[in-house]
């Protein structure tokens, strides 16, 4: 699916209905072929091509949604407060189920406890419902380090390639000067599709990206140690 045919259907529809970016057999091929240099023991998957193509797809979605974003924050915190009270029904849950444990624990053998399998089931809801609430949250969180759509889509790109087990680093040719080595091909090849750009950009995107990491760590950090005051 082109790029513009992507953009166009999703502001037609407002964002709200968003078609899901792929990749050409052509493109991929280009891309693989860069995965397959980096790891000649790779075996095709669809991993890679579903993180990438979600992170493009995110990408359209955001540009698409630049208009509504006033009426996305007020959907969010909607969300927010659902889950909040699914999480105190999941608490109120788990407090009675330990009252009937407590209950019965004179009407059965030794070792045994009652409605086992109906607490562990009630703590999963519970660990999902958290997890889903520190997400809601941490996108309203103004100190949580914010990057552009398109940065976003970039940074994801670089993940994947170290995930797949590449270095972020780049050479340059000695008599052009131009930018070359496997994480430009590779970062040219799965970009180009999404949007136009030069190569020439990747050091300031690679310095972006290490001081976004470095501000998520120390985010991550501080929201970990205000819990465990509180």
């Amino acid at each position: 699916m082109a790029v513009h045919d992507v953009l166009s259907m999703a502001l037609s529809r407002g964002g709200r209905l968003f078609p899901h970016f792929d990749y050409s057999s052509d493109q991929w091929t280009k891309i693989e072929k860069e995965i397959v240099r980096l790891d000649p023991a790779y075996e095709v998957r669809e991993e890679p091509r579903a993180t990438l193509c979600t992170a493009a797809s995110t990408y359209f979605r955001e540009l698409a949604n630049k208009q509504r974003i006033p009426e996305i924050q007020h959907e969010r915190k909607q969300k927010i407060r659902r889950w909040q009270r699914a999480e105190r029904l999941t608490e109120a849950l788990i407090s009675e189920f330990r009252f009937f444990e407590w209950e019965e624990r004179g009407n059965l053998p030794p070792g045994y406890k009652a409605y086992d399998e109906e607490l562990i089931a009630l703590l999963k809801v519970k660990l999902t419902v958290h997890g889903i609430l520190d997400h809601l949250n941490r996108k309203l969180d103004p100190a949580f380090p914010r990057c552009t759509p398109k940065d976003a889509f970039r940074f994801s790109v670089l993940q994947t390639w170290t995930k797949l087990g590449g270095k972020l680093r780049f050479s340059r040719h000695p008599i052009s000067g131009s930018m070359t080595g496997p994480l430009v091909r590779f970062f040219s090849a799965v970009t180009e599709p999404v949007y136009s750009g030069s190569p020439e950009s990747l050091p300031a995107i690679l310095r972006r990206y290490e001081a976004y990491e470095t501000a998520r760590t120390k985010w991550r950090a501080a929201t970990a140690s205000s819990n465990n005051v509180a």
